[in-house]
């Protein structure tokens, strides 16, 4: 359960269409459930932060996702460890 808010977080704030995503995880269907979600995990993150850090990176190990190739593409930064890693390594190769 949890770990669908998680990636239908993750899918809500792309910024292009989802060419891939978690193994056994649907997205939100409509705006009320895509609003459901997003503040779900707001608050996950905001009152239980070591948990939420602590599943998301077992979201994240149990899943197969297809990072866009920008930044950009990911929205919010702020549901898995490899949006960061993603938009580090665009900053690296920016700055060469």
């Amino acid at each position: 359960m949890l770990g669908n808010v998680l990636a239908g977080e993750f899918r809500s704030d792309l910024n292009c269409a989802p060419t891939g995503g978690p193994r056994r995880r649907s997205g939100t269907k409509t705006k009320d459930e895509e609003t459901a979600v997003g503040e779900f995990a707001r608050r996950l993150r905001a009152n239980f932060s070591e948990v939420y850090s602590e599943m998301a990176d077992r979201v994240e190990a149990d899943s197969v996702f297809a990072t866009p190739n920008t930044p950009d593409a990911l929205g919010s930064i702020d549901t898995f460890r490899f949006e960061e890693r993603t938009l580090l390594a665009h900053a690296v190769i920016s700055s060469q």
